[in-house]
């Protein structure tokens, strides 16, 4: 077995203890992945290397543990709870995507702890590029926005 399937499968018998399910897809529908916390199913596209795969995972995971906790959720990111609850919640305003941006950065903590407590051996580098990367996507999206509309 390869250094990363065996991270990995660390990490797949972490999820299932923890009652997550993992989907590998294919489809065009998810570059990167996603975190559904009303079916507690992460998907994960396999289009990347395994490496960069195991990464995507441990990062849906960490949305995983900051959602596991309703009110600790809301009061860490009012923002994007309000909006998630309430339909009518303008999703476009530059300080509910901040709040998103601050979500997706400790989803990346979250999911460092993680491989942390799994003792698990990865490029650490390679985890921060792609979390750099990744992050940089939101920041991208929360300027562009700001610049097009409204920023209360």
């Amino acid at each position: 077995m390869k250094k990363n399937e065996k991270e990995l499968n660390k990490i797949l018998d972490w999820a299932k203890k923890n009652k997550v399910k993992i989907e590998f897809i294919t489809h065009q529908d998810c570059d990167y992945g996603e975190f559904d916390r009303k079916t507690n199913k992460v998907k994960i596209s396999n289009k990347g290397t395994l490496e960069k795969q195991i990464f995507l995972l441990l990062h849906e995971l960490g949305h995983f543990i900051l959602l596991k906790s309703e009110k600790k959720f809301s009061k860490k990111f009012p923002f994007v709870y309000r909006a998630d609850a309430d339909k009518r919640k303008s999703k476009v305003s530059t300080i509910y995507r901040m709040d998103i941006l601050n979500e997706e950065f400790e989803a990346w903590k979250a999911g460092e702890e993680i491989a942390k407590s799994l003792n698990l051996v990865y490029d650490k580098i390679k985890f921060k590029k792609l979390m750099l990367k990744l992050l940089k996507t939101y920041v991208d999206w929360i300027v562009f926005s700001s610049k097009n509309k409204k920023t209360n």
